[in-house]
């Protein structure tokens, strides 16, 4: 058994030499005996030729028969094999000849043996829309567009490939393996299938907008390449001027002129009727002079112009927003007319003189704004519709309005309330300048502090008034906010009492004579000095006989009256300085 072994092991050992000194192939050097013979000039092995194969490297056979063919795997078998030769044409890998193209071509058909053909087309186009985009990548994509059969993509890429090598000059590229292609691709198919066209369009006057086909292409003059062969729609557009629209025939490879006078427009002045509603609202135009509406303006420039309407009141007394800063666009002898329909404003709603101290309620909420002095008020915006305003106030009837308030409408209320009728009471007062002997008896009027038309006169400020009356004599007592009356001549305190034709004023003056306790009759117009007075710390209190005014104690209805302080100057209006509301007085029982 060992014997048999070692037999083997010899008979195995002198078939592996005679192997060895087999000669090579015919050829080739005597120092490689088992290579592959090299191209020439640096060129690539045989084994990178497109579609080339392996040169027969010499197999281990038996001493007595010929040595049999090793068998190789076809190039770009292996997925990894094509994405890494996908990466380096990425990356910018030289295309120096002819044998590298064809490694090109051959990695394509592999991928089209492979079913991923459509994955890579995909993929290149998105690295070839990169402006930077290296010759290799568009060069391949020609490759691929040509497996797919698209000989008009597969030509576009090819040139893309040169205009690539031009911007690239970085990467070695061999413009000859792109020329024979192109021709190729040529002799096969239509000259206008791969051969763009190009448009050189200029316009006098130079300058205009050029669009092709309905795309802006740029200002004239300028060359439009990338153009298919046929017809193409040419336009120029120049402000000014009028516009012109060629058709123009494009041949394949051929750059075709396109030129277009344009012609000056003829500039005619524009005008714009405004017109709103409602009528008479004030219109100006380009911060010009207002014109009430319908407002015609004439002799307008061709262009964009500002219009404003300012806010105003209608007729009808109603209120309408304006509308500030908006443009109309007139065209060259154009007759424009703007008609405007007027937003009405938000509604206003005013309520003032309320008495002091009185309750306002508008749709039944009570307003919650006062004056200093204690009325309340409200003054603002106020939705249309129904109000219902009410003011109640102590020693005053009721006082009540409803109104449709319109959108637009700005409304002021001044309540009229009239004081409940004050019955004198029947008193005898000591005049002595002294208040204790009035106790028991209510104010009849009172008077806000402080609103006096001389507030830095002292006496000059009522703030409260009292009445009240015996058989004999009606009293009367003013109470000041700002002590002692200082009596210049002419300055007046009275009750003013009844109409224009029957009235007396029973005041207590100061004529150049001294001050005195008076009777002014209307009816009579005549003056009587006839009554007594005192003043006090802070009031001045007098008395004047019934008699005196008689025709209107003994009325059993009521009449008006009211106390003030005034002053008279002979040859000068009569100046009011602070007086009290109005209110009727009842003498009788």
């Amino acid at each position: 058994m060992k014997i048999i072994r070692g037999s083997l092991l010899f008979a195995c050992l002198a078939l592996v030499l005679a192997c060895s000194r087999q000669p090579g192939p015919a050829g080739a050097s005597g120092s490689n005996p088992g290579d592959a013979p090299v191209a020439a000039s640096g060129e690539a092995p045989a084994a990178s030729l497109p579609f080339a194969t392996a040169a027969p490297a010499a197999a281990l056979a038996p001493s007595s028969g010929p040595a049999a063919p090793r068998v190789e795997p076809p190039p770009f078998a292996a997925p990894a094999a094509r994405a890494a030769f996908e990466a380096e044409l990425l990356a910018g890998a030289a295309v120096a000849d002819e044998a590298s193209a064809a490694r090109v071509e051959l990695w394509a058909a592999s991928l089209a043996s492979s079913g991923g053909l459509g994955d890579a087309i995909q993929r290149l186009e998105a690295a070839a829309s990169a402006p930077s985009a290296p010759p290799a990548v568009h060069f391949a994509l020609a490759a691929l567009y040509g497996r797919k059969g698209l000989q008009t993509k597969q030509y576009e890429a090819l040139v893309k490939a040169e205009s690539a090598a031009a911007a690239r000059p970085d990467i070695a590229f061999n413009l000859a393996v792109v020329y024979g292609r192109k021709e190729t691709l040529k002799a096969g198919g239509k000259l206008e299938d791969f051969l763009p066209g190009a448009v050189e369009a200029a316009s006098d006057p130079p300058g205009a907008t050029v669009s092709i086909d309905g795309q802006v292409q740029g200002a004239s003059p300028l060359l439009v390449e990338g153009l298919k062969a046929g017809k193409h729609a040419v336009r120029f557009e120049l402000a000014g001027h009028e516009s012109a629209e060629l058709a123009v025939e494009v041949k394949a490879g051929v750059k075709t002129g396109a030129r277009a006078t344009l012609a000056a427009l003829r500039v005619l002045p524009a005008s714009l009727l405004v017109e709103t509603l409602p009528p008479g609202a004030a219109v100006s135009l380009d911060g010009g002079e207002a014109r009430t509406s319908p407002a015609l303006f004439e002799e307008l420039g061709a262009g964009s112009h500002r219009l404003a309407i300012s806010e105003f009141q209608s007729d009808d007394g109603l209120y309408y927003l304006g509308e500030e800063d908006f443009r109309v666009d007139a065209k060259s002898g154009e007759r424009l007319t703007l008609r405007r329909e007027l937003v009405p404003a938000p509604s206003r709603l005013k309520v003032v003189f309320c008495p002091i101290g009185s309750i306002l309620t508008i749709n039944g909420v009570a307003a919650s704004e006062k004056t200093p002095t204690g009325s309340p008020f409200f003054d603002g915006e106020y939705p249309a519709g129904l109000v219902k305003i009410r003011v109640e106030a102590e020693d005053f009837e009721p006082w009540t309005l409803e109104l449709n308030l319109k959108p637009g409408q700005r409304f002021t209320a001044t309540p009229g309330m009239g004081r409940k009728d004050y019955r004198l009471p029947r008193k005898t007062i000591k005049i002595d300048g002294k208040t204790d002997d009035w106790a028991g008896v209510a104010a009849a009027f009172t008077d806000p502090a402080g609103d006096s038309g001389e507030k830095k006169a002292s006496g000059s400020d009522l703030t409260a008034a009292y009445v009240c009356r015996d058989d004999t004599y009606l009293y009367w007592r003013i109470d000041l906010g700002n002590g002692k009356p200082a009596f210049a001549v002419g300055d007046k305190y009275d009750l003013s009492i009844g109409g224009a034709q029957t009235g007396f004023d029973l005041e207590v003056a100061r004529e150049e004579s001294g001050r005195i306790a008076q009777i002014w009759s209307q009816k009579a117009f005549a003056m009587t000095p006839v009554g007594d007075y005192a003043v006090g710390a802070d009031c001045i209190e007098a008395r004047f006989p019934l008699s005196a005014i008689k025709g209107i104690y003994d009325d059993k209805s009521a009449v008006t009256a009211r106390f003030r302080f005034w002053r008279y100057k002979k040859g000068t209006p009569n100046t009011d300085i602070d007086t009290s509301y109005f209110r009727g007085l009842l003498f009788g029982e």
